[in-house]
């Protein structure tokens, strides 16, 4: 699906890297979020992110990775996207942060998780 002009379209799978590539920074606007497969989206391609301050964005974006902000604040994902502009991250730490996250390690955390129950 496509749109015309300025209105938004669909982005299909072979562009998205594309436009993360080209973002100085990852933004997720969400009020309320558990997990984010967007966040690791952006730090797979070394895009520092700015998450909200709640779920496991807590435990994924850190000062090097990012800025979390406080979604109940009226302004503060605007003033997190401010401060990002005054950073200087390295893209290949966050890749390797977001390398240590692989569907064998996961699938062994939860057999061993679950062997002990």
């Amino acid at each position: 699906m496509r749109g015309h002009g300025n209105a938004a379209r669909f982005v299909g799978d072979d562009d998205v890297q594309k436009y993360v590539v080209a973002s100085d920074a990852f933004v997720l606007p969400y009020k309320e979020i558990l997990t984010s497969g967007s966040a690791m989206l952006g730090l797979s391609f070394g895009v520092p992110v700015i998450a909200p301050n709640i779920g496991s964005m807590v435990d994924l974006i850190t000062d090097d990775r990012g800025i979390l902000y406080d979604p109940m604040e009226c302004d503060g994902l605007f003033a997190a996207m401010n401060r990002i502009r005054t950073r200087t991250y390295s893209g290949a730490s966050i890749i390797a942060f977001a390398e240590t996250f692989n569907w064998s390690r996961s699938a062994q955390a939860l057999r061993a998780a679950l062997s002990k129950l």
